[in-house]
């Protein structure tokens, strides 16, 4: 997997959506917004979900990725 603009990964320890914001390797950053569902609904029966933003460590993230931490997985039925 590929870790650029726009890649959406899965992960076995985070059971959410982690889509990628923004790659700076210079500075060993990964820039990633999180979407959690909050196995609850909304007053029309929709699922609701907590998005928010964080930094995570690169070089720590491609390890997890390596080590099958992290992978690839469908969202579809996440907001987009």
């Amino acid at each position: 997997m590929e870790l650029d603009k726009g890649t959406v990964f899965g992960g076995k320890y985070f059971k959410g959506k982690v889509k990628v914001l923004s790659v700076d390797n210079d500075n060993n950053i990964l820039s990633v917004e999180l979407t959690l569902p909050l196995n609850c609904k909304d007053e029309s029966g929709n699922e609701r979900f907590s998005i928010w933003c964080e930094n995570w460590n690169l070089e720590h993230t491609i390890w997890g990725i390596e080590g099958g931490d992290y992978y690839e997985k469908d969202f579809s039925n996440y907001p987009v």
